[in-house]
């Protein structure tokens, strides 16, 4: 079992003797209570305790993930003998468990942990630290990716964050005045607390932040970010969750306007989104007048709402608040529904930098900005009408779609700055039915002047994007056949290597790579993007093997493969793609069919490779006679 750091039994016996008081220091607990290391993902209190059942009433409660990335869980048997027999029991669902009192554990160190003050709890856990670096990546990807990992010197993680505290905020004004590269802010999934982090200019800033007193009104407590244990592993687990979001995130951005994420106050719109799917709560298929009626009354939010949206094909609801505070209160409310019964996503793991999604508007059209991309398709057409009459400062989205009974209504939209409101139905037969089937309310609602207007077909023509500027070739004006020889001598030159000849292999592939891509190689990271691939399976293609590191890994510039001796040579977007790949051990990479990765000889001149390379070349060309 791994060792159980004393600040994490400390939150264990703290969040078990808040659902059991009393019962940590009671009589006889030290004998009957064991520890449930390495937990499954997402296991509740109900299920570890069922785990256990055939030892007696046991009462369990699942902790906070420490610093190990574990999830760690803790159980009471009914006296000393059941707690034996527990701990002899082994399962899938758990790595190892072991008794409180064979791990020095007394009771001078019960009374501390469950009667530390307040003040004092303040840790942050290794899932958080994981996801912030998951969102910086996201939206700051050129300060993350450093595999010095230099950022960290310079940042600050901030716990208990305000909720009225925006990523801006962090970035403006918070810190008098000191130069912050990039601030972001995630939620607790489990606390709805705010956590955040900021990456200062200087490492001195971070410092001084650091040691001053707490903002009670913007932070609660500030630890440096290199203070957190296994710090460098949430690194590279963030940036690979954040490969793993991409799918989340563009279903996401499809269903957003671009106008809501060029906003001033647009920093924190990732944290005022519900994102749901399907699920026995929320039926898509019901539309939204069934997914607000859950928010109200399931998720208790009453907050003003801007926009809801639901659609079935992407299997995807989204309802966007005026404020955070209602996103919070949802989250909390959604923790205590029956599990597996509401599938709501954090949203604050899926930040929409403006600049990144915001695709480019016609200023002669202007509502284009004002809808997602998706319902602005030809085939949208007629279904689309903009709310006239209505005070869009006024209402709320949750308001109008209630009135909007009894015909099939897509997403409605409220952009309070502009005065707009939009309805998007499900068919032009659902807009001809709300217009004649005003309800009475509407005199209440509007004072009878409500009027569906029609938008231009301009708003529904698919702008063809201009054609992107051909590949400059590196050789311009060099014959194909000269290319075509050059690449077969080099790769001969690899044939005639002994397979120990590590740098000779190196060599031979760089000059490869460098015949048709020499700017990937004069790269200045590109020591730190490249990875040598030894021993590959006979029969590799180089489709495959790139699919296979992209998906694992990251997104691939180059890669040259040489099925004779076995070996690859692949350059990677990112520096921590690389590292991630160079810290795998051997069975995983036989997984990939391969025995193992090494870098690049430091002895060898990567320029003076590419300007050798880059003079046969021409050569050659010069004996076709056509240079």
């Amino acid at each position: 079992m791994a060792r159980v750091s004393a600040s994490e039994l400390e939150v264990l016996l703290r969040t078990f003797n808040s659902e059991h008081p009393g019962v940590v220091l009671g009589h006889g607990f030290l004998r009957a209570a064991a520890i449930v290391d390495g937990l499954r993902d997402r296991t509740t209190n109900e299920e570890l305790g069922r785990f256990f059942e055939a030892f007696g009433d046991v009462r369990a409660v699942v902790a906070d993930e420490g610093y190990r990335g574990e999830r760690l869980g803790l159980v009471v048997c009914p006296d000393a003998g059941n707690c034996s027999a527990a701990t002899n029991q082994t399962s899938d669902n758990y790595d190892s468990i072991v008794k409180v009192d064979s791990i020095g554990i007394d009771r001078e160190f019960l009374i501390k942990a469950v009667r530390l003050p307040k003040r004092m709890q303040d840790v942050i856990r290794f899932s958080n630290v994981r996801n912030l670096m998951g969102v910086l990546f996201a939206v700051n990807p050129e300060v993350a990716d450093d595999l010095q990992f230099n950022f960290l010197e310079r940042s600050v993680l901030l716990i208990g964050v305000s909720s009225e505290t925006t990523p801006r905020d962090l970035t403006t004004r918070c810190f008098g005045g000191r130069d912050v590269e990039a601030a972001v802010m995630i939620r607790d999934p489990e606390t709805s607390e705010r956590v955040g982090m900021v990456v200062f200019a200087e490492a001195g800033d971070a410092t001084v932040v650091k040691n001053r007193q707490p903002m009670p009104r913007l932070y609660r407590t500030c630890i440096l970010a290199n203070s957190v244990n296994h710090v460098h592993q949430a690194v590279l687990e963030g940036s690979e969750d954040r490969e793993r979001r991409k799918e989340t995130s563009a279903t996401m951005r499809s269903l957003i306007p671009p106008q809501y994420l060029q906003s001033g106050d647009s920093t924190d719109f990732h944290l005022r989104c519900l994102l749901l799917k399907n699920s026995s709560l929320v039926d898509l298929s019901q539309g939204l007048h069934h997914l607000c009626c859950v928010a109200e009354e399931k998720l208790q939010v009453s907050g003003r709402l801007c926009a809801a949206v639901v659609s079935e094909v992407l299997d995807a609801a989204i309802l966007v608040y005026d404020d955070s505070q209602s996103t919070d209160k949802a989250y909390r409310s959604a923790s205590r529904l029956p599990a597996g019964s509401l599938r709501l996503y954090d949203s604050s793991l899926f930040p929409m930098p403006a600049g990144k999604v915001v695709t480019r508007v016609s200023d002669q059209v202007p509502e284009r900005g004002m809808l997602p991309e998706l319902f602005t398709k030809p085939e949208y057409l007629g279904r689309v009408v903009s709310l006239r009459g209505i005070d869009a400062n006024k209402w709320d989205a949750r308001e109008l779609v209630y009135y909007l009974t009894g015909c099939k209504l897509e997403a409605l939209y409220i952009h309070r700055a502009e005065r707009k409101v939009f309805a998007v139905f499900g068919s032009q037969s659902d807009v001809h039915l709300a217009r004649l089937h005003k309800p009475r309310a509407w005199g209440k609602l509007c004072g009878w002047r409500l009027r569906f207007e029609d938008l231009d077909e301009a708003c529904f023509q698919q702008t063809v994007p201009a054609p992107a500027p051909p590949e400059q070739k590196p050789y311009p004006g060099v014959p194909k056949e000269a290319i075509k020889l050059a690449k077969r001598l080099t790769r001969l030159s690899i044939s005639h290597c002994s397979s120990g000849d590590t740098k000779g292999i190196a060599e031979g592939l760089i000059r490869l790579a460098a015949v048709s891509k020499p700017d990937v190689l004069l790269r200045k990271d590109f020591a730190d993007t490249v990875v040598l691939l030894m021993g590959i399976d006979a029969g590799t293609i180089k489709p495959d093997l790139r699919s296979e590191l992209v998906n694992a890994f990251g997104e691939v510039d180059l890669l040259r493969l040489h099925n004779e001796q076995g070996v690859a040579l692949a350059v990677f977007k990112s520096q921590t793609a690389a590292a991630k790949l160079h810290q795998q051990p051997a069975e995983t990479l036989r997984r990939f069919g391969v025995d193992r990765c090494e870098p690049i000889p430091g002895e060898l001149d990567v320029a003076a490779l590419v300007i050798g390379t880059s003079e046969m070349v021409r050569s050659f060309g010069e004996t076709y006679g056509r240079v």
